[in-house]
């Protein structure tokens, strides 16, 4: 820019000088004026030609400061900017309004181009897809095959659509996207009907809540249908034989009660788990954020369940490392996961024995899985029968039991190591199990934890990569 500034400047004078001098010279050598004279007129017309010259150049000056600002997306005018070029700054003005009323869209938006390039993205979808977006083409952002197929519609035939698919992650979201060209949406005529659409719009709107609540709802059904029916059958035996046979006799009447009572708790706890469930899942997608001091919260929840422990002769012991780090996570269901994991060692360990609950931070030999982010380790062990290695994997099915006669006689629903593995799925987090047949078992939650914000956490003690 500044060369070509200078090769402007020294055109101007050749311009606005060399002329005058050029007819002086003339007027001196024909005798129509004398020497004195072409030199006066020379020297008259070079503060109007430095004048013009200073003018161009603080205008040049204006027009590039306005375009590096423009190009660095900062349009805001500058107070040496000059109104050389008003349309340079409603441009300006209008790119950053549409910036803004872009990046305010709640819904994640893309405009890509007629190569599937992405020319475009507002801030929601830079937090769904990743920052670096811009130029890339669609297929490294959204790789469902119905969603590309539909922006090749688009591009070629100008017809908008709708597709829903699932968008993988931690936890899988599904998404509804709505692809509309630009020439289908704004122009109209036979004659351009065949041309090329310029860019394609692409609205995503998640729609996971809504799915799950309906799966929600089916799922209530099946699994209440299912299990509910063994309960009530007994429950409508019972009142048969106490309105009978058994309607005198008081012995009969009170121990067919207390079966009753039980079977009546085993429903009631059954909808409770069913509905706590389906609860858990619709927010599955949506991690949370707040922070949870562990250590405090186990202290309490053990110290509440000591008593139901002496009443099985079992002993309640809580270990917890020093400047143990804060979790990230939903504090009610983390108290849950705890709580559940906490009453199957109790439901199902030994008689006579002991239970510990550790809380450690999270070490990468013990959990290979283990990247970058920090976590904290919360383990139940028991000393139990243990579970044999082909049961493991399927320990967290809805209503799996490795031995069903037990788990009813404790009171069991089959559904809490269900609700553990949805709620740590939510918190982006893992649960481990190990169990030895005959020795015991162990729980291992992993929490994501807040640690790099805790000052007490030293980096060398997390022994993370």
């Amino acid at each position: 820019m500044s060369r070509a500034l200078l090769q402007l400047h020294g055109l101007v004078i050749a311009l606005i000088i060399g002329p005058l001098v050029a007819v002086a010279v003339a007027l001196m050598l024909t005798g129509q004026i004398d020497g004195r004279e072409a030199i006066a007129a020379v020297l008259s017309v070079i503060p109007g030609a430095v004048y013009v010259l200073w003018m161009s150049r603080r205008q040049w000056r204006s027009l590039s400061g306005q375009l590096r600002r423009l190009a660095d997306n900062q349009p805001q005018a500058s107070s040496d900017d000059l109104p050389v070029l008003p349309e340079i700054n409603r441009l300006s003005r209008r790119i950053a309004l549409q910036d803004v009323v872009f990046d305010a869209i709640p819904n994640p938006v893309l405009v890509i181009g007629n190569d599937r390039s992405i020319v475009g993205a507002n801030q929601a979808a830079v937090r769904l897809l990743g920052r670096r977006l811009i130029g890339r083409d669609v297929t490294l952002a959204l790789r469902h095959p119905a969603v590309l197929t539909a922006i090749d519609r688009a591009l070629t035939e100008h017809k908008p659509s709708d597709v829903e698919f699932p968008l993988k992650g931690g936890v899988e979201r599904i998404f509804e996207a709505r692809i509309t060209s630009f020439r289908a949406g704004l122009e109209k005529s036979a004659s351009e009907a065949g041309a090329e659409a310029e860019s394609v719009l692409l609205i995503l709107h998640d729609i996971t809540t809504m799915r799950r609540s309906e799966q929600m709802r089916a799922d209530f059904v099946a699994n209440a249908s299912h299990e509910l029916r063994t309960p009530l059958a007994s429950l409508l035996g019972f009142i048969e034989t106490l309105r009978g046979p058994a309607a005198g006799d008081i012995e009969a009447q009170n121990r067919f009660l207390k079966i009753m009572d039980e079977q009546a708790g085993r429903m009631a706890r059954l909808i409770e788990e069913l509905l706590t469930l389906s609860r858990i899942e619709i927010d599955e997608h949506q991690v949370p954020t707040d922070l949870v001091a562990v250590h405090e919260l186990l202290q309490t929840l053990v110290a509440g369940m000591e008593m139901r422990a002496a009443g099985r002769q079992m002993q309640l012991v809580l270990e917890i490392a020093p400047s143990l780090p804060s979790v990230v996570g939903d504090r009610d269901q983390i108290i849950q996961m705890f709580q559940n994991l906490i009453e199957n060692a109790l439901s199902y360990a030994n008689p006579n024995s002991t239970i510990t609950v550790r809380a450690e931070i999270a070490v990468r030999h013990k959990a290979a899985f283990l990247q970058s982010q920090p976590m904290v380790a919360v383990s139940v062990i028991d000393q139990g029968p243990g579970i044999a290695r082909e049961h493991l994997a399927r320990l967290t099915e809805r209503f799996y039991r490795v031995d069903a006669a037990r788990s009813r006689a404790v009171g069991g629903t089959g559904l809490g190591l269900a609700i553990v593995k949805h709620i740590i799925n939510r918190h982006r987090g893992r649960l481990m199990i190990d169990s030895t047949p005959g020795i015991g078992s162990v729980f291992t939650l992993y929490i994501p934890s807040s640690g790099a914000k805790n000052p007490a956490l030293q980096p060398e003690s997390v022994a993370l990569p």
